[in-house]
């Protein structure tokens, strides 16, 4: 998959182009993983990351938790592949949801380490998905 994001001057990831590629069930998990991807790599420069871009430049939550979109309760991330797994909205029960990515010290080795972890996280949801145990 090419290069689909940026740090913007302010260090937040954006995506690249200024908006998201079309997104779809079919590759809604491949574009999350490539922001994790790109977040890792950054990191792993020494690079000063401020923001991740949150559900903005997640394609599971562009499909599922859209910013742009009201849901009811309880409703929000219904069929995304995390829910499913976690069973719980916004990606909590993840390494995400305690990352706490605002601010992050890219000399700290924990950053690293916390986003590899969320990385690692999505792509083991393809062979849970495969198996049956996902919900796209």
């Amino acid at each position: 998959m090419k290069q689909l994001f940026k740090v913007n001057a302010d260090g937040c990831l954006v995506w690249k182009s200024g908006r998201p590629p079309r997104v779809t069930k079919a590759n809604a998990l491949e574009l999350s993983i490539s922001k994790w991807e790109f977040i890792v790599e950054w990191l792993k420069k020494g690079r000063q990351l401020n923001e991740d871009g949150s559900n903005e430049t997640c394609g599971l939550c562009l499909l599922y938790n859209n910013p742009k979109k009201e849901y009811g309760p309880g409703a929000a991330c219904q069929g995304c592949l995390v829910r499913a797994y976690t069973g719980r909205q916004y990606c909590a029960g993840t390494p995400y949801y305690t990352l706490g990515i605002d601010g992050v010290d890219a000399s700290a080795l924990s950053a690293v380490d916390a986003t590899t972890a969320e990385l690692e996280f999505l792509q083991s949801l393809h062979w849970r998905s495969d198996e049956g145990g996902g919900g796209q």
